[in-house]
């Protein structure tokens, strides 16, 4: 699914990876903003706290049908790549929480075209999410093996409201319908 003037990011899966199911869309001439009072409530609610209306519309969409999400600003990825592979060597990663985490040769990550920018099923890096200067973005939906986000979180000591999912093992046939809901937020939100 596309709906922005540039040429479309298209990931790649290469290799043997712990990577089930992967959508995408590009959206472009967003604003970052706070939510309107209804999804702040509803996420408060659930405990989870607002932090601007891309980030609280991948949680809501979360809570609402079980499947993470992640919203990156589309400016950061570099040369229109996101490659899904295993790292090659020993690597560190600054993540969203801004800690730094030492990732070991296999671990799957997704990366523009020079470095790592999300810990598979875990965390974004810390370049990897919306800022209040952010204008497009790109969503995605994926799937991780259940097992391995488990060894890989516990490994590097993060557990997020995504690999605790992850981790009880999702269902790639409801990756479409996520990203749509997702999507249909963004654009009735900031139209």
């Amino acid at each position: 699914l596309y709906t922005s003037d540039r040429s479309p990011i298209v990931p790649e899966v290469k290799g043997d990876t712990s990577c089930l199911g992967y959508f995408g869309i590009s959206l472009d001439g967003v604003t970052i903003s706070e939510s309107p009072d209804w999804i702040k409530e509803r996420l408060v609610a659930a405990g989870l706290r607002p932090i601007n209306n891309m980030v609280d519309i991948g949680n809501y969409v979360m809570l609402e049908l079980g499947i993470p999400l992640h919203i990156f600003d589309r400016d950061t990825i570099k040369d229109g790549k996101l490659v899904i592979h295993r790292l090659e060597k020993n690597t560190n990663v600054k993540v969203l929480n801004g800690e730094t985490v030492s990732l070991e040769t296999g671990d799957t990550v997704i990366s523009n075209s020079k470095e790592p920018m999300v810990i598979a099923g875990i965390i974004g890096g810390e370049d990897s999410g919306v800022t209040e200067n952010t204008k497009n973005i790109f969503i995605e939906t994926a799937n991780w093996k259940a097992a391995e986000t488990r060894r890989l979180s516990t490994r590097i000591g993060i557990r997020t409201d995504s690999s605790q999912r992850y981790e009880k093992s999702l269902d790639s046939q409801l990756l479409e319908r996520t990203i749509l809901r997702a999507a249909s937020l963004v654009i009735k939100l900031c139209p």
